[in-house]
């Protein structure tokens, strides 16, 4: 008979993967193999990596100057990151992990603590790499030395940080919910009991409880309970994603890629208006759904959605796979946190598609999606060059959980004529061009450079007709066709500080915008001088201030006129000739204090966006 020695039973929290105190209690457990030592139960508080967020509350700012959270999100239905997962346990609790929150998405739960009675793992005292010698109970409690080997076991066999994040990525509808940005949002619970029989020593851990922290504007009554009527709110955008998916059905495999891309561009726009919105709304997915044109997103609610309708569809070629992965984007005004996608083609290669930056911009729309790269590698990330450099660069979270068949990115851009990537492919800008301009021919030196910015959007004729090609460009104008180009949704918060820009003025907007990004700086006493026609210099400086004042490989100018210069715009020259995007002329002059035409600025502007 088994001897009951009275006792008490206290948890040991493993915060940060430190055990406190505990006290094991010795009972009598029918159907135990062997005499029951002890049992104790414990608690991990898991850390989500949310790149320094640290409350639900989470600041931003303007396009593309985001905060990234690492935690690789998509794949509503599919199990592409469980696959990554390193061991048999961590697949167990993810698989019955998913299977209660598929509960909550179909309204059948409310509360996120997740009881999992069906797994219990048992390890020897030896595969603790506990020495034969070594007691694992001393005084009716585990020793110090036994609490720690089960710690790092447990850790090794089941590896919660990555089945959250697996999780995440796997099911971003059903865990739109979730709080991934406050610290504790996790938490993992089990028992363990050490029983000794005639063989030894084993331990075994059970009861194995999970409680996910619900962000602030999806709780119910508490922090994890899901309010039931934000459910289903998700339920009918998920059912009106089907519909999109269904109603392209009859597609090719990339007609419905380019389809899927359409559509987010065309239902939602970029949220520039996130400093007063509770993380949970703008950076989820199911505001693309909603038929709602008031709710927008962020990055993270682009990548998730286009990962979403790709997660539902049957694609023809079963190669065909969407990844969402997420890094610091490198090359507009700020460094930026974002999310983008990885899409597998049919020939077995990786291309970037980077939906957020195809919304609004052509240019972008036909060089961002399903583009390749030759520059780079998974751990240095990829440049695409796209008029600036464009770097998008990995995250630990997705070099962890990812390796080069996700990450590695084809040599060239996707091409369907043949079912492959195309190192000769062309931006498409948007099919044929009906002239508007009787002053532009075709014969014109001119005329590919007019057409470019025009069928962009990035310049505009006159209201009788002409562009006006020999015509001097105002700076107004040209600070007004960067912030076209940039398309950056920017709402001014306060009036000019140049003395000269009138409030309410048609260029007020790109004036407080370039000057709050450093583009342009005015003159000394206080004026901007929007009417005064913009210099070759001052636009070469206007531009290479936009592309983020990069460095360049020449330090000298050999032309006429600037061989001995060393003005304020020398960087920005050397670059914007270094680079192609200006030249000079026959008489061997860059003329960098002409007045720069309607028609060279259109010239140098697809240089620079086209190189």
């Amino acid at each position: 008979m088994k001897k009951r020695i009275p006792g008490i039973i206290l948890m040991i929290i493993l915060c940060l993967g430190q055990f406190s105190s505990a006290i094991f209690a010795v009972e009598d457990i029918a159907g135990t193999d062997g005499d029951v030592l002890g049992e104790m139960e414990a608690e991990q508080i898991i850390e989500i990596d949310a790149d320094g967020a640290d409350s639900n509350e989470v600041l931003f700012d303007e396009h593309l100057n985001n905060i990234l959270y690492g935690d690789r999100q998509v794949r509503a239905f599919g199990a592409a990151a469980r696959e990554y997962l390193n061991s048999d346990a961590s697949r167990d609790v993810y698989d019955a992990l998913k299977a209660q929150i598929l509960q909550i998405a179909d309204g059948q739960r409310v509360g996120t603590e997740f009881v999992l009675d069906n797994i219990s793992y048992t390890w020897s005292a030896e595969e603790l790499g506990l020495p034969s010698s070594e007691p694992v109970i001393s005084a009716g409690s585990f020793t110090s030395a036994a609490a720690d080997a089960l710690d790092r076991k447990v850790k090794s066999e089941i590896e919660t940080n990555n089945i959250i994040n697996a999780l995440l990525h796997d099911c971003p509808y059903e865990m739109y919910w979730y709080d991934k940005t406050s610290k504790g949002g996790t938490r993992f619970y089990y028992s363990a009991r050490a029983v000794k029989n005639s063989r030894g020593t084993n331990i075994t851990i059970r009861n194995l409880r999970y409680v996910l922290k619900v962000a602030d504007s999806y709780q119910a009554e508490s922090s994890t309970t899901v309010d039931q009527s934000r459910t289903n709110t998700a339920k009918a955008a998920a059912a009106n994603a089907r519909n999109v998916v269904n109603a392209n059905a009859g597609k090719s495999d990339y007609e419905k890629l380019q389809s899927y891309k359409q559509f987010i561009c065309d239902n939602v726009s970029y949220n520039n208006y996130t400093k007063n919105v509770r993380y949970g709304d703008p950076w989820q997915l199911i505001y693309v759904f909603d038929n709602d044109p008031d709710t927008n997103v962020v990055c993270e609610g682009y990548a998730k959605a286009f990962q979403y309708l790709c997660d539902l569809t049957r694609f023809k070629n079963n190669k065909i796979a969407c990844y969402t992965v997420g890094g610091t984007m490198v090359g507009t005004l700020a460094d930026s946190g974002h999310m983008w996608n990885i899409v597998t083609m049919e020939d077995g290669q990786n291309y970037l598609a980077d939906i957020t930056n195809c919304d609004d911009n052509p240019l972008y729309a036909s060089r961002l999606f399903l583009a390749g790269s030759r520059n780079g590698s998974p751990n240095i990330g990829y440049s695409l060059k796209i008029g600036r450099s464009l770097n998008y660069l990995y995250d630990e979270n997705c070099l962890n959980l990812w390796d080069s068949r996700v990450l590695k990115l084809a040599a060239q851009d996707y091409s369907p004529d043949n079912g492959g990537s195309n190192e000769d492919k062309e931006p498409d800008y948007s099919g044929a061009w009906a002239n508007p301009f009787y002053d532009v021919s075709a014969k014109n030196w001119f005329y590919s450079a007019v057409r470019f910015v025009s069928i962009n959007g990035y310049m505009n004729g006159y209201s009788d007709g002409r562009f006006g090609p020999n015509d001097n460009l105002s700076r107004a104008m040209m600070v007004q066709i960067l912030y076209n180009i940039n398309n950056s949704g920017y709402e001014p918060m306060d009036s000019a500080d140049f003395s000269d820009v009138a409030e309410g003025a048609w260029y007020e907007k790109a004036v407080l915008w370039a000057s709050e990004q450093g583009i342009v700086t005015g003159f000394a006493d206080g004026t901007f001088r929007p009417q005064e026609s913009v210099t070759r210099a001052q636009m070469a400086v206007m531009l290479w201030r936009y592309a983020g004042s990069p460095k360049t490989s020449i330090n000298t100018l050999l032309f006429d006129d600037t061989y001995n210069y060393t003005g304020y715009a020398l960087p920005a020259l050397q670059w914007a000739v270094d680079n192609g995007i200006m030249s000079g002329g026959a008489n061997g002059s860059l003329d960098i204090n002409g007045r720069a035409t309607r028609a060279q600025i259109a010239q140098i502007l697809k240089n620079y966006l086209e190189r």
